[in-house]
């Protein structure tokens, strides 16, 4: 079946986004964001299990009981993913096991809920403790939502509760709604993932070596991104409505404070906000490759732009 028009960006944009954090996760490099490489280690067991600041949330040996705040172990087997309910306020700190075992458990049930048993629970899925193991279960669960997409036609795009995935608004969402929501889930925990990265190596001193590839020049690889021509406009997203009220209703529901967006212009080849891009835009144009304005477009459709931090217990 021909992938339709209006999957196929947000397919593009979903194996890009984990391609980069499987790069950053287990090297030996990884896409800057303009196609130079960067050289990245494999992460470790204490670096996965890292808690950077007091009170965090991790995944922790069963037998060692929930962490500070937490009152269950989310998961079957040896090990468990802190959780309580209500959520406390402020929401902990997460470390990368934390957030990168709920990255992998979201992926796999929404896969089952869409195309499986639909009957996959957080009480059937097995955190891991390790960080290689961790690494290949992502990696299973993003292969089992890209199987899921596959199957989707431009119909079940466009259709209801395609998803009927319980642990969010899935089943009063139209699929493509869905399917974007995924998509910016993967592409912000993986960049917090890069940063919590890029903080244990800074802290604990662990350097990793740059290398050149063949022939390569790294002064050149070093020049200043606007010295390397524009990049940014690596997806072209079709103005087809798929972010609507469910995302201003997503933010509502986990208690997210919202803002206007701002206004955006583009002039030549080169994207512009006027009077000047927020750092949030900018940051989001790097993430995801989109010009400013399509990125305004975007936030437009829904009248409003989330600025809060994520919460670990968001519904989605």
């Amino acid at each position: 079946m021909d992938t339709p028009a209006r999957l196929a960006p947000l397919l593009e944009q979903f194996d890009w986004a984990c391609r980069r954090l499987l790069g950053r996760l287990s090297g030996p490099e990884v896409d800057s964001g303009d196609g130079t490489p960067v050289a990245a280690g494999p992460m470790t067991d204490e670096e996965y299990l890292w808690e950077p600041v007091p009170g965090c949330w991790s995944v922790r040996r069963r037998a060692d009981g929930p962490g500070p705040g937490a009152t269950e172990l989310l998961g079957a087997g040896e090990w468990g993913r802190d959780s309580a309910w209500p959520a406390p306020e402020p929401p902990p700190f997460t470390t990368i096991a934390w957030r990168l075992g709920h990255l992998s458990d979201m992926l796999a049930m929404r896969a089952d809920w869409t195309t499986g048993s639909h009957s996959l629970t957080l009480d059937d899925w097995v955190f891991r403790g390790d960080a290689r193991g961790a690494v290949a279960a992502f990696t299973e669960a993003a292969e089992a939502w890209r199987a899921a997409l596959l199957a989707a036609d431009d119909a079940a795009l466009s259709t209801v509760g395609w998803s009927t995935y319980p642990n969010g608004s899935d089943p009063e969402d139209v699929f493509i709604d869905t399917v974007w929501w995924v998509n910016q889930e993967v592409l912000h925990h993986g960049a917090e993932i890069a940063l919590l990265r890029d903080l244990y190596r800074a802290k604990l001193g662990v350097h990793e070596p740059e290398r050149a590839g063949p022939g390569e020049d790294l002064q050149a690889r070093r020049a200043p991104r606007c010295a390397r021509g524009p990049v940014f406009k690596r997806f072209n997203f079709p103005d087809d409505g798929f972010t609507g009220p469910s995302t201003v209703r997503r933010s509502q529901a986990s208690g997210h404070r919202l803002r206007p967006p701002p206004q955006a212009t583009e002039t030549g080849s080169a994207a512009s906000v006027s009077p000047a891009p927020s750092t949030a835009l900018r940051r989001l144009c790097l993430a995801t490759g989109m010009s400013a304005t399509t990125v305004a477009a975007m936030t437009t459709s829904t009248s409003q732009v989330c600025t809060c931090p994520h919460s670990p217990i968001s519904s989605r």
